[in-house]
C-alpha cells in the first residue's frame, strides 16, 4: 500500500514536471498573442484554444488574464476572462477529480483527521472557494487540481471559481490593456505599477485572516460530527473492497454480501 502510495505520488510530480517543462517559451507566446491581435475571428478561436490549453496544462494564470486584456481592451478582456475560467477550470476539475479522487480516498480511510478536513471544505465549499480564488498567491490553475482532490461539490467550485475570480479577471485584464512591453509582462520581468503591487499585498493580508478562520471552524464542526466517523468507516470499507487481501490474494467481500460457489464463479489459483 505504502508502495503504491509512492507511485501515486511519484506519477503525479513527474506530470506536474512534464506540464511544466510543456510551457512554451515566452517569445512563441508572444508572437501568438500578437497574431491574435490582428487575426480577427481566427484569432479569437485562436485564443479560446490558448486558454483551454493553458488552463489545464497549469499555464500561468497570467498569461491567459493579462493576453484577454491585452486583445481586447479591459472591460471585454474582464467578460471573456470570467467566462473561459470558469468553463476551463471545470475542465480541469473534471479531470483532476476522476484521476486523485480515489487516492484521497485510500488516504482518507486511515486517519479521520484527514477525513475531517474533507468533510469541512464540503461543507464551508462555496466560501472556501471564493476566498482561495481572490487570494494572490493561491495560483489559479494548480488550485483547480487541488480542489479536485476534496470533497468540495461541482456546483460550490464553479459558483466559487466565478465569483472569486471576477476581481482578478478585472484587475488583471486592466493591466493586460496597459501593457507595453508583452515580452516583459509574460516572463516576469516587469512586476506591474505599484498599485497593483500594493493592492496584492492588502488582498493577501485581508483573504488570509477569513480563510485560516473559516478552515477552523468548519474542521472543529467536522471532528465533532458523528458523520466524521462513520465516513471513516464507509471509507475504509470502500478501500477493503478494491484491494487484495494480503493472505489470500481474493479481493475482500463487501459487508453483508455471501460468496456464492457455482459454474459461473471465479476462483483464485
Amino acid at each position: 500500500m505504502r508502495t503504491r502510495s509512492l507511485l501515486a505520488v511519484g506519477l503525479g510530480v513527474a506530470v506536474l514536471v512534464g506540464a511544466w517543462s510543456a510551457l512554451p517559451d515566452v517569445a512563441t507566446v508572444v508572437t501568438a498573442i500578437e497574431w491574435m491581435r490582428d487575426a480577427g475571428p481566427k484569432g479569437d478561436l485562436a485564443f479560446l484554444a490558448f486558454y483551454a490549453v493553458g488552463t489545464v496544462l497549469l499555464f500561468p494564470a497570467s498569461w491567459n488574464t493579462g493576453a484577454a486584456g491585452f486583445l481586447y481592451g479591459p472591460f471585454w478582456g474582464a467578460l471573456i476572462t470570467s467566462l473561459y475560467s470558469t468553463v476551463f477550470a471545470a475542465v480541469a476539475f473534471q479531470l483532476g477529480r476522476t484521476v486523485l479522487r480515489r487516492r484521497v480516498e485510500e488516504r482518507l480511510a486511515r486517519d479521520a483527521r484527514y477525513l475531517a478536513l474533507d468533510l469541512a471544505i464540503a461543507e464551508r465549499g462555496l466560501p472556501m472557494v471564493v476566498l482561495l480564488r481572490l487570494s494572490p498567491i493561491s495560483p489559479f490553475n494548480p488550485m483547480n487540481y487541488l480542489l479536485a482532490a476534496t470533497r468540495v461539490r461541482f456546483r460550490d467550485f464553479a459558483l466559487g471559481t466565478w465569483l472569486g475570480g471576477l476581481l482578478p479577471a478585472v484587475v488583471w485584464s486592466r493591466v493586460g490593456a496597459s501593457v507595453v512591453d508583452l515580452t516583459a509582462f509574460l516572463s516576469g520581468q516587469s512586476t506591474g505599477p505599484g498599485w497593483l503591487q500594493a493592492l496584492g499585498l492588502g488582498v493577501t493580508v485581508a483573504i488570509t485572516v477569513p480563510i485560516t478562520l473559516l478552515a477552523r471552524s468548519a474542521l472543529r464542526e467536522a471532528m465533532r460530527s458523528p458523520l466524521a466517523s462513520a465516513e471513516a468507516v464507509a471509507s475504509a470499507q470502500r478501500t477493503a473492497v478494491r484491494q487484495p487481501s494480503s493472505a489470500s490474494g481474493v479481493a475482500a467481500a463487501p459487508p453483508h454480501t455471501t460468496t456464492r460457489t457455482g459454474p459461473g464463479s471465479s476462483s483464485s489459483p
